[in-house]
């Protein structure tokens, strides 16, 4: 659902700022694959936001992989909580 409203507020209010969307994973697999998974991840999410009318020339797409972790790669609800798109407006 959130996904829904930024994408409506990026064609209505927010027309001409730039979003960067940044990929996470957890821990398990390698450091290389969990690089691929990010990118896939944050690509899906400019995918999306293209075929609500957003110009793909407004977004740019990058891997975080595992690096940036915010929770415990130690618990499921930690290793859950670090996948995930991060979506930064730039003005």
């Amino acid at each position: 659902q959130r996904i829904i409203e930024i994408a409506a507020q990026l064609k209505s209010k927010n027309r001409n700022v730039f979003i960067e969307i940044e990929g996470h994973t957890d821990s398990v697999g390698s450091a290389d694959r969990n690089e691929v998974v990010g990118l896939r991840r944050a690509e899906n999410v400019r995918a999306f936001f293209s075929e609500q009318g957003v110009a793909l020339n407004r977004m740019s797409t990058i891997s975080r992989g595992e690096r940036s972790p915010i929770g415990s790669y130690l618990t499921a609800a930690g290793r859950a909580a670090n996948r995930r798109v991060v979506v930064t407006i730039k003005r």
